[in-house]
């Protein structure tokens, strides 16, 4: 059990209002529902481990961010799960110096873009095709650097999102098990 046995997340809400214990226990829902699910195939896409066992995650009447993670209490239960994911993915990349806490760090679009290389077919994995639809429709209108960051990933079809995930994450990448070979041999004298 990758979500719950390797890596988790705990929901808080700010304060003891109704509308954030509600909207914490919507996040907790989705995370029980599907947090292995997407850890797997956040890893398996990427080639990334998370380092770390757990993060604790606020979640507030402001915007979503990743540094802190900061979820927003009022978004659409289909939302909920594509910030959710979004950030989680920023954070695995992080996690592996490929995006990180300051702005200057990466700019915007490249943080958005290299999270969609990994998050278009993760949200196929684990929520199917239509969701994915929805959600990039979803996130397009919400911000223009989304936007364009979702145009880009999109005009790369799959063998060219494969490509740039790999000369992305290549040097990070978890290395695959090895088979263990058992060979013996004689020197002759």
């Amino acid at each position: 059990m990758l979500g719950h046995g390797v890596f988790t997340l705990h929901f808080h809400p700010e304060a003891d209002r109704q509308e954030l214990v509600g909207a914490a226990d919507e996040y907790r829902a989705i995370w029980g529902a599907d947090g292995d699910r997407l850890v797997e195939a956040l890893t398996q896409i990427s080639g990334l481990g998370f380092k770390g066992g757990f993060v604790h995650a606020l979640v507030h009447a402001g915007d979503t961010t990743t540094f802190p993670l900061l979820f927003k209490a009022d978004l659409a239960p289909k939302l909920k799960r594509a910030a959710l994911s979004r950030h989680l993915t920023r954070r695995l990349l992080a996690d592996n110096g490929l995006d990180g806490p300051k702005k200057q760090e990466r700019s915007e679009f490249a943080s958005h873009a290299n999270v969609n290389l990994i998050l278009l077919d993760a949200w196929h994995q684990v929520w199917g095709e239509d969701f994915a639809h929805e959600a990039i429709a979803a996130e397009s209108q919400a911000a223009p650097v989304l936007r364009r960051a979702w145009q880009l990933v999109l005009t790369l079809g799959p063998r060219g999102r494969q490509q740039h995930l790999l000369s992305l994450t290549r040097p990070r990448r978890q290395p695959l098990p090895r088979p263990k070979l058992q060979v013996s041999f004689k020197l002759q004298r």
